[in-house]
């Protein structure tokens, strides 16, 4: 052992390095974290338990005889010095992946962009070998091993913690025995040594539960080289082992789920997996379906998601819970966490299908939101950035913007007579209606404006559809309506509902083709004509804030449709010059908006939030209810309208809000369902809109 630590990788490990994001970042900390892994390949080649278990305490600690079968384990394999040598250089140069100046010499000169690192150092050590003098330094039989085992692109400790898929078996199919045990064991060791930043004296990972959880794994994936097992009968009878040791059982794809979270948590303790059932089951259901459905995934017979440094993630939040002694620390880092994922599940189902990707598992890394996962009660005040890199995803997280304005207690709007104008379809028809019927009080007439194809599933899942209207009450020209009680389309279809309060509900369907202004135009004729109202005043309304992105802003990493919103807006502000006046509002804000320069935006719109009274959002509620829109019906909802919901009923931080199953578990077009709630989400801001697209243009 004494000549690898003359290995100038271990001083690489000690200067700039992409560390994982696993429990409290230190100085050194890959060095320390390789260099213990050294140390207890030599104390169980010296027969050393004491040293090997020095740090380790109670019932779990690894007992003599598991000991002696890791003994038996490591002679094995490595039945020479030079085999004992290959093993540790193997140790050094395994996390070559993560040093960034290694990265960037592979990076660059071969043209290749990975967010796994022991893809990056495979590549790297394939091609340009001559970048790690100790792999040179080996004979050609030990590089082509180390070679073969990286080659298979495969996770042991992912698969061990049920972090990847069945389908990351597959590789391994064509693996030869030797090349497999070497693997096998080195990445034993690399495991073992994985908390060599906080405890040097000893592993205190591998206990009596972990070693019977490698065997388990090993074994599998041995019976599985040699044709015994499939991949998805290995990766099963592997997690059926583990059920058994935690007490648990796994008959159906929720109790798939729960073994794997308590895997990702490291849990062995039958108590504690207890606890993780408990809290995985009061979990909300929109939450508890979808990780249902994609932690059932085998990546084989249909498409997966990999989230990678998913075991980091969880353990740090609960780990912090844990440090602070709170008893509850599993189910409050379960509480937060759980949520996330699933909302990251959903996210890249959305971005995968948008972008037509064919690979059976995409793999998503999430270390930047494991290391913000180190302080859990401020995750609600992130948003996640998805960087495409090569088909798979990294994960960054934003600073969710404070949007800061000033506050009213009476709307701005001066016109005598108000036309309400709904901008983006959808339920904003219902916010609209809302606005006008209990904040302007007076307002009597609401247009809604919808594209010509439906962009969200009907009850039936479908989108893309020829919007077609049904029944309405009158139609004034062609893609212009009256509509009634009786009036339906296709879609969920809210333009309805305002009749029954009392309103006058127009539909336009906007087909992009220049005609909007002359629409709305005869929508204000129709008014005039039959009701005798005049209208003076003109106010769009938008839910969520998207209708302020700017246009060349990049808006993929939005779920929203700004171009149909900033349309809108084009339009309405046309009417100025006819003397109208020309206002519009948001509600619910942030919820959409380009986070970073919301507030920015809306500083030089001169824009103002109103404050809605107590009997405002008591009479808002109540109309929600009477009209079934708090996400039992499902051709009855809109997500920004049950989010308002949830803000007026003064809930804050990461709430789940009620969408109808089926349009959260969506293969097409999921719905995302746990968002971040604050202050703001239940205000409503007004502004000139004159102001409003001159402030948006500045960011043009």
């Amino acid at each position: 052992m004494n000549a690898i630590m003359n290995a100038p990788e271990l001083e690489w490990l000690k200067g700039n390095v992409n560390g994982t994001p696993d429990g409290k970042s230190i100085a050194e900390m890959e060095f320390k974290r390789t260099k213990l892994s050294l140390d207890l390949l030599q104390w169980v080649f010296d027969g050393n338990y004491e040293k090997f278990t020095e740090c380790q305490l109670g019932n779990t600690k690894l007992s003599r005889k598991s000991f002696y079968e890791i003994q038996q384990y490591t002679r094995s394999t490595l039945k020479t010095d030079a085999d004992k040598y290959a093993m540790e250089a193997y140790l050094v140069i395994n996390d070559l992946g993560k040093i960034i100046s290694f990265v960037e010499e592979v990076e660059s000169k071969l043209h290749i962009q990975s967010i796994d690192h022991d893809e990056l150092l495979y590549e790297g050590l394939k091609r340009m070998p001559e970048l790690s003098p100790t792999f040179v330094s080996l004979s050609d039989d030990y590089k082509e091993i180390i070679l073969k085992g990286l080659s298979t692109n495969f996770n042991m400790g992912q698969f061990i913690q049920s972090e990847n898929l069945p389908a990351n078996l597959l590789p391994l199919q064509g693996i030869d025995i030797k090349s497999l045990n070497y693997y096998m064991l080195h990445v034993f060791y690399d495991i073992a040594g994985a908390a060599g930043h906080v405890k040097s004296n000893g592993s205190i990972i591998v206990t009596d539960d972990y070693w019977k959880s490698f065997k388990s794994a090993n074994n599998e994936i041995c019976d599985m080289v040699c044709g015994k097992l499939s991949a998805q009968e290995a990766y099963n009878a592997y997690l059926s082992k583990r059920a058994e040791m935690v007490n648990l059982q796994l008959e159906g794809n929720q109790d798939i789920a729960i073994v794997k979270i308590c895997n990702l948590l490291r849990v062995y303790s039958p108590d504690e997996a207890e606890q993780i059932k408990k809290s995985y089951c009061n979990l909300p259901v929109q939450v508890r379906e979808m990780l249902t459905k994609e932690l059932s995934k085998d990546g084989i017979t249909e498409n997966g998601i990999l989230l990678y440094y998913a075991p980091a993630t969880l353990s740090n939040a609960v780990n912090y819970f844990k440090n602070n002694r709170d008893s509850d620390a599993i189910n409050k880092g379960i509480e937060i966490i759980l949520p996330i994922l699933a909302n990251i599940y959903g996210l890249v189902k959305a971005k995968i299908n948008k972008a037509n990707k064919e690979e059976k598992v995409c793999t998503v890394f999430i270390a930047d939101v494991a290391q913000k996962a180190k302080q859990p009660l401020e995750l609600p005040n992130y948003k996640f950035d998805f960087i495409d890199v090569n088909g798979n995803y990294d994960v960054k997280c934003d600073i969710l913007e404070k949007i800061n304005l000033p506050t009213i207690q009476k709307p701005i709007i001066t016109g005598s007579n108000v036309l309400v104008i709904a901008l983006g379809g959808g339920s904003d028809c219902i916010q609209a209606t809302m606005l006008g019927k209990f904040v302007l009080k007076g307002c009597r007439n609401v247009i809604s404006i919808r594209t010509y194809k439906t962009s969200s599933q009907n009850e039936n899942g479908e989108m893309d559809k020829e919007r077609k209207i049904y029944n309405p009450k009158e139609v004034l020209s062609d893609g212009v309506y009256l509509c009634d009680i009786n009036t339906s389309a296709e879609g969920r279809f809210f333009e309805n509902m305002p009749s029954q309060i009392g309103m006058n509900s127009y539909l336009i369907i906007d087909n992009e083709d220049g005609t909007l202004f002359s629409k709305i135009q005869s929508v204000i004729q129709h008014i005039e004509i039959n009701s005798g109202d005049v209208i003076d005043t003109i106010l769009g309304v938008d839910t969520g804030g998207d209708c302020l992105y700017p246009i060349k802003k990049d808006a993929t990493n939005s779920e929203t449709t700004p171009d149909q919103d900033r349309i809108g807006l084009e339009t309405i502000i046309q009417f100025e010059k006819f003397g109208f006046k020309v206002f519009n509002s948001i509600v619910a804000p942030g919820i959409d908006s380009p986070n970073g320069i919301t507030t920015e935006i809306l500083t030089k719109a001169n824009a103002i939030s109103y404050q809605l009274s107590m009997q405002e959002r008591e009479d808002i509620l109540e109309m929600y209810y009477k009209w079934n829109m708090t996400g039992d019906d499902i051709k009855r909802f809109g997500k920004t309208s049950l989010i308002w919901q949830s803000a007026l009923r003064k809930q804050r931080g990461l709430v789940t809000v009620n969408i109808p199953l089926k349009n959260v578990l969506s293969e097409d077009n999921p719905w995302i369902p746990t968002v971040t709630i604050t202050d703001i989400s239940e205000m409503i801001i007004f502004m000139k809109t004159s102001d409003c697209l001159n402030a948006i243009r500045l960011f043009e």
